[in-house]
């Protein structure tokens, strides 16, 4: 029987993760692991899992972290840590992803399947509704914004379909090929390195979705929506305290495209267009327009030096802290 290890990131959300933790504890295949990243959560997360009796159950490897790393610190710790212990198989998810008790099982037919480097289940909302995003198509060396076509919903009643994208909501990774593909990066912090990550498991393999196998995921219950309406249309927008976090979306995604765009002129082309549209955004929606404006474009700018030291954003939070934001 091969070996599974879920890996769980975590940060102020124990509720949830109380909730993920039992439905992981509940499959109806063998998890022979539990790997919980905690990314220094300050809301009381480890005394809420020991008053719990979730830290006695000899299943589940809790990691606090001194600092909190982002999703993508998280992951890259997790698999890190998966794959030095030896399982076959790292089933990744968030701490509002939600598997059904037999989400597992129905991955498991395909463990021995040649030339897989990863499965994905489907992802539903807390209603019921196919959450098409988070699986698809991409066109890295065309696009520069990685246009990315979601699995048509007919498709979800096929027995398994060909991807090149997974979110990292119940994407389940074969070990094997880590030593060729590495970990995921843990200095993108947030933002497409579930992209980044796709890319290189498609390298070595086959990434195949399983409708059968359902995660529901209750992310419209853990983000807040901040809404701005202009000239009768709505647009979601970042919160003014975390304006630091706008820095590592256009980052990450321009360091990806310029590395992978096949056409360095349609590259800078298209470039252009999402400065221009982002700005006006910008100018439209938002108020703090001078600061979230210098934060964009310095995203822009270290992605096109490949400056991953995330410096910037990380002082800006510091200030948005000082002036009580």
């Amino acid at each position: 029987m091969e070996t599974i290890a879920a890996v769980v990131v975590t940060f102020n959300r124990k509720h949830l993760l109380r909730d993920c933790l039992d439905a992981l504890l509940g499959q109806t295949y063998p998890i022979h692991s539990i790997i919980v990243i905690d990314n220094a959560s300050s809301d009381g997360t480890s005394r809420f899992l020991q008053e719990n009796n979730y830290l006695q159950n000899p299943l589940i490897d809790y990691i606090r972290l001194d600092e909190n790393t982002g999703g993508a610190g998280g992951f890259a710790h997790g698999v890190k840590t998966g794959y030095e212990k030896g399982f076959d198989w790292l089933w990744l998810m968030d701490d509002d992803a939600l598997p059904m008790k037999d989400a597992l099982l129905k991955l498991a037919p395909y463990f021995g399947m040649t030339d897989v480097a990863a499965l994905a289940s489907r992802v539903q909302g807390a209603s019921g509704e196919i959450q098409t995003t988070h699986r698809g198509r991409i066109f890295y060396k065309k696009y520069f914004e990685f246009l990315q076509t979601p699995v048509p919903e007919q498709c979800y009643n096929s027995g398994f379909v060909d991807i090149d994208m997974a979110s990292f909501v119940g994407l389940l990774i074969k070990t094997d090929v880590i030593p060729g593909v590495g970990f995921p990066r843990e200095d993108f912090f947030l933002h497409h390195d579930d992209v980044d990550y796709s890319i290189r498991l498609r390298s070595r393999g086959r990434m195949l979705l399983i409708p059968e196998s359902v995660i529901v995921h209750r992310d419209e219950h853990s983000k807040p929506e901040n809404m701005r309406r202009r000239f009768g249309r709505a647009s979601p927008r970042i919160a003014q305290s975390s304006i630091w976090l706008s820095y590592f979306s256009p980052r990450n995604l321009v360091y990806l495209g310029k590395r992978h765009c096949a056409s360095p002129w349609r590259f800078y082309v298209q470039l252009l267009m999402f400065v221009w549209r982002k700005t006006a955004g910008i100018l439209i929606y938002d108020n703090h327009k001078k600061a979230r404006l210098a934060c964009f474009l310095r995203g822009i700018a270290d992605g096109l030096r490949g400056d991953f030291r995330n410096q910037y954003p990380f002082q800006l939070r510091m200030r948005g802290k000082t002036h009580g934001l």
